[in-house]
C-alpha cells in the first residue's frame, strides 16, 4: 500500500513519522519473508494517537511492526502501511524471574541480557 494524500504526507514531518516508500519486509523480519509497503518509522512515541487518528481520517489501513521476529507477512504489495516504532536501545529489566521490555526490543539481545543475569545468578 502507498500513502499517496497529501494531507498525510505534509503532517508527516510535524508528527515525527518518517516515511519509507516500497519497503521490503522481508528486509525486517527474522524470517526473512514478507511482502513491500510504505513504512512509517516513528521517532516521536506521543504522537502516535494523533498519528493513528489521521491514518484512520483516511482510512489508511496499517499495522504495528515489533521487532520482526517469528512473523509471517505474505509476498507481493500489502494492503496495508507498517507504522515501526523507533527506539536507540529498548529498555529491558528484570526483577526475579520477570522481564519487562519495551515494545520492538530486539528478541536476540532480550535473551542475552536475560541469560546473562540468569548466568551471573546461577554461577555466585
Amino acid at each position: 500500500m502507498r500513502i499517496e494524500e497529501a494531507k498525510i504526507l505534509a503532517a508527516l514531518p510535524e508528527l515525527g513519522a518518517e516515511l519509507r516508500r516500497e519497503v521490503s519486509l522481508a528486509e525486517l523480519t527474522s524470517l526473512g519473508i514478507g511482502g513491500t509497503t510504505d513504512l512509517l518509522r516513528i521517532l516521536r512515541h506521543e504522537a502516535i494517537p494523533s498519528l493513528l487518528k489521521l491514518l484512520d481520517q483516511h482510512r489508511v489501513p496499517h499495522k504495528f511492526l515489533g521487532g520482526g521476529s517469528n512473523l509471517l507477512v505474505v509476498d507481493g504489495e500489502l494492503p496495508f502501511v507498517v507504522l515501526q516504532l523507533m527506539k536507540g536501545e529498548p529498555e529491558i529489566s528484570l526483577d526475579g524471574d520477570v522481564a519487562t521490555v519495551d515494545a520492538a526490543a530486539d528478541l536476540g539481545r532480550t535473551v542475552t541480557f536475560c541469560a546473562k543475569i540468569i548466568w551471573g545468578a546461577w554461577k555466585d
